[in-house]
């Protein structure tokens, strides 16, 4: 499970730089019918490094085996949805 919100940290990151987004980033790690399993907040401290914080697991939801998607919100812009790669998480459901 630690890989999985490791890979989802960087994969986060990655997208926030290439949409330009300003944290605070609020952001949901969905299965496909968008039902949340795990949430957090992306900010960067004063380095420019992301952190992450508020991190909490909605139980019972990240042990089925699912797809999954990422839902970013960020103020004054509507919220948008990206697929989280499986080749980045397969290994934690095989």
């Amino acid at each position: 499970m630690e890989d999985l919100i490791l890979a989802l940290k960087k994969f986060c990151a990655d997208i926030i730089e290439k949409q330009h987004l300003t944290p605070p980033v609020h952001i949901e790690l969905t299965d496909v019918g968008m039902n949340p399993m795990y949430e957090m907040d992306a900010g960067k401290n004063d380095e420019g490094t992301y952190v992450f914080s508020n991190e909490w697991f909605i139980e019972g939801t990240l042990s089925r085996p699912t797809p999954y998607r990422v839902r970013f919100t960020v103020a004054g812009k509507k919220p948008f949805v990206k697929d989280f790669p499986l080749s980045q998480n397969e290994s934690n459901h095989a």
